[in-house]
């Protein structure tokens, strides 16, 4: 279940997907195809059981981890965060969550951004040529029409 996920979010998107590179006139930022950056077989390595975990809500937020549970700050007088009165602050109610572990793996062939201008350039010419023949078809099947 979760391995068919990752295949159709990040692996659909490492196949398909696009990302913003300063590939246009003047370095003009532009949606470059990822096979045109040179990325191109991507797969799950490996995946592990869908286990269920709980966590702290501002777990990563406060330490800038993603494992440990945020450590209450303490002030000079030894009270948590700096509290006059003697009331520990309220824990937040831990956040059941179901997690799955997994390694993708990708080909990566540098590509230099003329490589990239040149694969652009071609794919439009060769959807122009496309365009230009259908619009012949259309046209032809209407002259046949005419002519029955």
């Amino acid at each position: 279940e979760m391995a068919q996920f990752v295949n159709n979010t990040l692996i659909k998107n490492l196949e398909e997907g696009f990302v913003g590179l300063p590939d246009g006139e003047n370095d003009e930022l532009v949606q470059v195809r990822l096979s045109d950056v040179g990325i191109s077989h991507p797969w799950v390595v490996d995946g592990t059981r869908l286990t269920d975990e709980k966590i702290h809500p501002d777990q990563g937020v406060m330490d800038g981890s993603s494992r440990r549970r945020p450590s209450p700050v303490r002030s000079r007088g030894g009270r948590e965060g700096g509290r006059e009165d003697d009331q520990a602050p309220e824990e937040p109610e831990l956040i059941d969550l179901k997690r799955y572990d997994f390694v993708v793996q990708f080909c990566w062939r540098l590509t230099p951004k003329t490589e990239r201008r040149l694969l652009v350039e071609q794919r439009r010419r060769a959807e122009a040529e496309r365009a230009e023949f259908a619009e012949g078809d259309e046209l032809a099947d209407a002259e046949m029409r005419v002519e029955e």
